[in-house]
């Protein structure tokens, strides 16, 4: 995911959507990571609810990690002027509110706000939410389907 967005960036790839399907595409990968974390290996055969739910929430809360220091970097680092634009569109379309106050506090309301630290910090908190629903659920899932197939 990374590669990715370091390639979508540099060969200046612009098309509709491209932000929200690259989200979708980061966050649909939390459970793919989790799945993948507990699908039944030789090494894994015996191992309980508790012992799945901890092998994947590590690796599933490590993706999100990684993925929120690496979006902050990015958008610090590589695609500077990306929130500057994000915030100055809604700073407009704020302004056009009639009951929104002078401009200089609507900018300021808004570049404390959406910040790139409060978005990596709001990635971050959703990525380890993400990871525990899904380890959560796969793994009793896999324990459901044990318990199944061996009735």
């Amino acid at each position: 995911m990374i590669l990715l967005r370091l390639v979508l960036f540099f060969v200046n790839a612009d098309f509709p959507l491209q932000e929200e399907m690259y989200v979708f595409l980061n966050l649909a990968g939390v459970p793919v990571i989790v799945l993948y974390a507990i699908w039944p290996r030789k090494h894994l055969v015996g191992a309980g609810f508790m012992e799945d739910f901890i092998l994947s929430l590590r690796i599933a809360a490590l993706y999100g990690v990684i993925m929120s220091v690496f979006g902050y970097f990015y958008y610090t680092q590589v695609h500077l002027d990306f929130f500057a634009n994000k915030q100055e569109e809604i700073i407009e379309l704020r302004l056009t509110d009639a009951s929104a106050p002078d401009r200089a506090t609507v900018t300021d309301e808004v570049t404390s706000f959406f910040s790139v630290r409060n978005f990596a910090l709001i990635a971050l908190l959703i990525y380890i939410f993400l990871s525990i629903f899904y380890a959560i659920l796969f793994s009793a899932l896999k324990r459901l389907i044990i318990r199944v197939k061996s009735a």
